[in-house]
């Protein structure tokens, strides 16, 4: 399927009807890349440095759902595309790391380090399709969206009735839409990059195909270059993991 016939598809969406900022990254060469493997990445959400005043706790409930959402912010914030263009022809910049880490190890373990200079590396993404699980940006800059919530409503941890609505409502729509783009876009592999989408995921979905998912810490945060309980890094567990599909694409 071309990525036209993707498009199209993602187009039928009502959820991206109404909200065309969020709309995944399709890469030119995620049908067709040297690895010769599609692979959906998958982050987070993306962030805003403050609400606007008129955002309300109700506006993000409900409003934020409808054919109309609010702008939470800046458009220029949260656009999934222009941020993904941003990284590949832009400056770069230390929060890209989330886009350049999975090149530099596809590059590594699929194509044996065969491009060297950044703007090679940057254009490996173009083999990836990717996009946000949560579908609500945060609501503040460079903290998760949980975190956000808790600021926003002014709770805490361990009182936080208001954030749980507007958190578990944005957990299940943003699995349907989720869910939604996979059934579009039939990846062959799923990676998270990111321990708190992806517990989301757990949380919404009881079965799903364990050998088609899987998911590592965000590499933007401590635990990327740190050893963790599993005895690697977060990087080290994609190197492995893109070790060992290169190894089964080899055995095909």
């Amino acid at each position: 399927m071309s990525n036209t016939s993707f498009e199209e598809q993602l187009d039928k969406m009502d959820f991206f009807r109404s909200h065309p900022s969020l709309k995944p990254f399709i890469g030119k060469n995620y049908t067709e890349n040297e690895a010769g493997i599609r692979i959906l990445l998958v982050g987070e959400s993306h962030y805003v440095e403050n609400p606007l005043p008129q955002i309300t706790r109700e506006s993000l409930l409900n409003d934020w759902w409808s054919e109309n959402p609010p702008l939470i912010n800046d458009i220029s914030w949260y656009t999934t595309r222009g941020t993904i263009h941003n990284f590949m022809f832009g400056e770069p910049v230390r929060s890209y790391s989330l886009f350049r880490e999975p090149c530099k190890v596809y590059n590594d373990c699929f194509l044996h380090g065969k491009y060297q200079s950044t703007e090679e590396i940057r254009s490996l993404f173009d083999s990836f399709a990717y996009m946000n699980y949560f579908q609500m940006p945060a609501l503040y800059e460079r903290i998760s969206l949980w975190k956000s919530l808790l600021i926003f409503n002014n709770e805490t941890n361990k009182v936080h009735p208001l954030s749980s609505e507007i958190w578990d409502k944005t957990e299940k729509i943003s699995n349907e839409v989720f869910l939604s783009v996979a059934e579009i876009l039939k990846p062959d592999k799923i990676v998270f990059l990111s321990t708190e989408a992806y517990n989301a995921f757990k949380r919404q979905n009881e079965t799903y195909d364990t050998d088609k998912i899987f998911a590592t810490v965000h590499p933007t945060c401590a635990w990327w270059n740190r050893e963790m309980k599993s005895g690697f890094t977060g990087k080290e567990a994609l190197i492995n993991f893109f070790t060992s599909l290169a190894s089964q694409r080899k055995s095909i």
